[in-house]
């Protein structure tokens, strides 16, 4: 598990110590979290022979440079804590993670152009400038047995930058091996109802930066090969740097879907926030 946080000094005194206490049962070590970037911290912590449901528990503790240290922690008292989960997740740093590529996508450290959501290893469409014209590219996870699950999600962290309308990425779900796939809908929805390249709702434009994507599989409870397909497509002309994909995972978790299409039974739908 790796854990992190993002921590500014109002005082200016300079943050001197990160640290998190992490508890299994009562066993409780305290282990430094080293500066990944400004304002950013973490550390990866391995436990031995985790079982499912098992709860690990947490406080994240910071101390400044002052003569006599300023200290603070998450939360402001008690514990934070979560459970393991069946599933898998991929942070792509050591390795890319397994998944299939075809038609573009690749893995390995975006810098200068884009700086990774955690670590320096993602995998991206163009690593070295602006994806290519006319791509259709596909990025494969699986497949996934779901057999036991008793909810699903998959999650991962995203950037992108293409040309708005035009080119995106959406995506897909096979139960055949790939020989049919079914458009997947995302929390919140696209941002986009339909993209020019393929006719069919897709993210495009400027993410803003990294933003998380989470997309429920429950549908798919119980698909011994479940496959999952990030799909990238553009046109002819106008590019961008294209999609970046870090953090990737498939786990027993219910995703909490804002609900869509929702209208009022009395007053005026415009009013109802």
């Amino acid at each position: 598990v790796v854990f992190r946080a993002m921590i500014t000094d109002n005082l200016d005194k300079g943050i001197d110590a990160v640290r998190v206490l992490h508890a299994r049962g009562n066993d409780e070590t305290f282990v430094t979290m080293p500066s990944t970037g400004t304002d950013q911290y973490a550390a990866k912590v391995v436990w031995p022979s985790l079982q499912l449901g098992e709860p690990i528990r947490y406080p994240i503790q910071v101390a400044d440079s002052a003569t006599v240290p300023n200290l603070a922690t998450f939360p402001d008292t008690g514990w934070s804590e979560f459970q393991i989960v069946r599933g898998f997740g991929r942070d792509f740093e050591e390795s890319d993670g397994g998944l299939a590529a075809e038609g573009g996508w690749e893995w390995g450290n975006p810098e200068p152009l884009v700086q990774a959501f955690s670590g320096q290893n993602v995998w991206g469409t163009s690593l070295d400038g602006f994806y290519t014209e006319n791509m259709v590219a596909s990025l494969i996870v699986g497949p996934l047995d779901l057999s036991n699950f008793t909810s699903a999600g998959f999650y991962f962290q995203h950037y992108y930058d293409t040309e708005v309308f035009f080119d995106g990425g959406a995506v897909w779900a096979s139960t055949d091996g790939g020989a049919s796939w079914v458009p997947l809908n995302p929390d919140g929805e696209y941002p986009l109802p339909a993209l020019y390249a393929n006719n069919e709702p897709g993210y495009s434009g400027d993410s803003g930066g990294w933003t998380q994507a989470a997309f429920p599989l429950d549908i798919y409870l119980g698909v011994p090969n479940l496959l999952l397909k990030l799909e990238f497509q553009s046109d002819e002309a106008v590019g961008g740097l294209g999609w970046f994909v870090d953090d990737l995972e498939v786990v027993e978790r219910q995703v909490l879907s804002r609900p869509l299409e929702l209208t009022a039974q009395s007053g005026k739908d415009g009013q109802v926030p």
